[in-house]
């Protein structure tokens, strides 16, 4: 079958890109489940504003009125899922159940399997509606998952027989809030103090009236007199902003409103520090359950007296008989709650939710888009890895490294690239192949990743790998190679800080242009430092876990050929310094020359080697002269060997505007050498001391005996990354 129209897509149909924090966390909850499930299959989201779901999901995305557009996605679909959410109800209008209907039933027409997916049912009030919606069910549903025994039961009236029908729970309840650091800083970027105790309120108005604003002002009043806790407002959708704003005028004591827009882990996050939750929406409530904390609900909505049913805790009080005395109340019996024991109802709601993944799992094999079975125990890794080339650069280096002490007792690798200029010796071991493929043409650069990959082909046919893994991440083609291969997960290194890089750099503007959506391929990320995981986030929005590993240092090869001979001859009467990297604008040799010449100027036995080449040399060279160090600099161009000349040094700068993380800083630690790494490298360099002030360091650097240090326990515990990454070993995600 041409692969064009092969069957082997999933669409996601639901209430999303309307702005909603709840229903975009429960389609956050699906499109992981699908991933575990399908790797890399491509994920069409049906959608109210697709390009903001394309962008904070990472997927394919059509507008919900598109019809040739939702058309062409359920062609090339396998498993249509319908949900989460309530979608199938009257309240809000009949448009919309009839809307969800219509497109439950294109699909199936157009031959997908269809699964409803952590749905809730109802109300659906009129009589014709209700017929329409069973109809609809019983003829089109494969599989029907119900997030609680309130949607079973609307399910059972309606009349509808799907095939397979299971309880089980919200979507959203798989999800993990941010935690630590990162938790730290978002609460402070709101205005919550570390330690602050906090009441939260998440409003939102009923459908055609108001929330009883004075009475929660009030209740709220009271929660701070009587327990010191500050009212923070949690607005997770369209209009709750100007519900809380409301509520605020008659507040007298402390409050923060927490607008929407938020992302949802971080929410989740804030929601897990409250003392208390009072919500008129259900999703505030699932956040609440999921984190521990207790409960009372402001609402008349069947969904969410079902949910805290589900729970068995939490008062659910009518909005529009609540008295400030009835809400103190239940405030006051929310905060009473055990703890222990509400951890433990939602964690009972979190092993039921699971039954969404298994039946997930079962009809994607049905479909024929699923990872095969874990290997037979005893049985090696299977790795693809591919890159570009093997020519000069850090990042070719450290992909030899990384083969040079990968574990080839319990695994194979496939080692793939395309650029056949070689300039470092490929290490030879048992277990690892090389096999160069057929560069792709090179306008590939410029047209959209998603499109290429509809008429991918698979680079090894008849081959299957537990791992593939994406080492060069900056171009269309290599990524290309990498999610077109038979996997069961995907990898990416990331080896620069992305944000930087764009800011900087034109070409790579264009060229991300082209190929940021290749991210919502992966399953995960290894970043060379910690400091580039927040800026790469950032950009491609990816939510993947992305393991934190440095570039993995070769100290016996280093010290082997520091010790090798050279004839080019030192003055040691000398401060030697050296600079090592390729001159380009990002290295900022630049930068170092004018620090160099201050220093020079008051320190006469200094002197600069420079090993390298690249496009900014000449400019280099001119303002040498310009600054009058010509005769205390030298270029030592490009070096098979650098240690060697290192190994002569007494100190190595660097003075990158921006790094992934810089392994010439490790080589040189590993060779003794005094090291002046400016203070903006210091993120991307984890336990180096790094100065503000390289010209005053350099003016009271003396020489020294320099002491050799193998980095074993840096190394090791790449090794212990990388052998988790890979499967080889147990151990806890990012």
């Amino acid at each position: 079958m041409n692969r064009s129209t092969e069957k082997k897509g999933i669409v996601i149909c639901g209430a999303y890109g309307l702005g909603n924090c709840g229903d975009e966390a429960i389609l956050d909850a699906v499109i992981s489940e699908v991933r575990n499930c399908a790797g890399a299959a491509e994920i069409t989201v049906i959608s109210r504003s697709p390009k903001e779901t394309a962008r904070l999901h990472g997927v394919s995305s059509v507008w919900s009125f598109d019809i040739i557009g939702i058309v062409r996605a359920l062609k090339r679909c396998a498993v249509f899922i319908s949900g989460g959410g309530s979608l199938l109800q009257d309240i809000t209008s009949s448009r919309s159940l009839y809307y969800y209907l219509a497109v439950i039933r294109l699909a199936k027409k157009l031959g997908c399997r269809v699964l409803m997916y952590g749905c809730g049912i109802g109300p659906i009030n009129r009589e014709r509606n209700r017929k329409a919606a069973a109809m609809v069910i019983t003829e089109c549903a494969d599989c029907v998952t119900l997030r609680d025994a309130k949607a079973m039961a609307e399910l059972e009236a309606l009349g509808a027989s799907a095939e397979d029908i299971r309880l089980s729970a919200d979507p959203a309840l798989s999800l993990d809030p941010i935690s630590g650091q990162e938790l730290a800083r978002a609460r402070r970027a709101l205005g919550i103090e570390d330690d602050e105790r906090y009441l939260m309120i998440s409003p939102m108005d009923p459908p055609g009236g108001r929330l009883p604003d004075e009475a929660i002002a009030d209740a709220a009043g009271k929660a701070y007199a009587q327990h010191g806790i500050k009212t923070v407002f949690l607005c997770l959708g369209e209009g709750d902003s100007a519900a809380a704003e409301r509520i605020a005028e008659h507040m007298t004591t402390p409050y923060l409103i927490v607008k929407e827009g938020l992302p949802f882990r971080t929410v989740l996050g804030i929601v897990s520090g409250a003392e208390a939750m009072l919500s008129a929406r259900l999703h505030a409530l699932i956040f609440a359950a999921a984190a521990g904390v207790p409960s009372a609900a402001l609402s008349k909505d069947p969904k969410v007296s079902g949910f805290l049913e589900d729970l068995s805790m939490g008062e659910v009080l009518d909005p529009s008989e609540v008295s400030a005395e009835s809400l103190v109340a239940a405030i006051e019996a929310a905060m009473a709650q055990d703890r222990t024991e509400l951890r433990e109802r939602s964690g009972e709601l979190r092993r039921r939710e699971q039954t969404n993944a298994r039946v997930l799992s079962e009809y994607m094999e049905r479909a024929g888009i699923f990872r095969r079975p874990p290997r037979a125990e005893g049985e090696p890794v299977r790795l693809a890895i591919f890159t570009s080339d093997f020519r000069v650069g850090g990042m070719q280096k450290s992909l030899i490294n990384l083969l040079k002490n990968l574990d080839c007792s319990r695994c194979t690798a496939d080692v793939y690239y395309y650029d056949g200029e070689l300039f470092y010796d490929l290490p030879v071991r048992e277990g690892i192949k090389y096999i160069k493929l057929d560069p792709r043409p090179y306008w590939y650069r410029f047209v959209y990743f998603r499109l290429l990959m509809r008429f991918a082909k698979d680079p090894a046919p008849g081959k299957h790998y537990d791992v593939s893994v994406d080492f060069n991440s900056y171009q269309n083609e290599c990524a290309l190679y990498a999610c077109s291969v038979d996997a069961d997960k995907r990898v990416m290194f990331i080896h620069n800080d992305v944000k930087r890089k764009l800011a900087d750099e034109p070409r790579y503007r264009v060229l991300w242009h082209f190929f940021k959506g290749k991210f919502a391929y992966y399953d995960e990320f290894a970043a060379v430092s910690s400091g580039i995981v927040e800026s790469f986030r950032e950009c491609s929005h990816t939510k993947a876990p992305i393991w934190i590993v440095p570039n993995y240092i070769d100290t016996e090869e280093i010290f082997r050929k520091a010790d090798q001979p050279l004839v080019f001859r030192f003055d040691q009467s000398k401060y030697n310094l050296c600079a090592v990297g390729r001159l380009c604008h990002q290295k900022g040799f630049d930068i170092l020359l004018d620090i160099f010449a201050q220093a020079a100027e008051m320190r006469p036995d200094l002197h600069l080697y420079i090993i390298g080449d690249g496009p900014d040399r000449e400019a280099l060279r001119v303002q040498t002269r310009d600054l009058g160090i010509d005769f205390r600099t030298t270029f030592l161009g490009r070096q098979a060997n650098p240690y060697a000349y290192m190994e002569r040094m007494d100190g190595l700068a660097l003075t990158s505007r921006y790094e992934g993380q810089g392994m010439v800083v490790m080589e040189g630690k590993a060779l003794g050498l005094d090291l002046y790494i400016s203070k903006n490298l210091e993120e991307y360099n984890q336990g180096i001391h790094c100065t503000d002030d390289i010209v005053q360091a350099l003016l009271v650097a003396d020489k020294k005996i320099k002491t050799r240090d193998s980095l074993e326990a840096y190394n090791n515990n790449i090794t212990r990354q990388l052998n988790r990454i890979f499967g080889l070993d147990e151990g806890e995600r990012p």
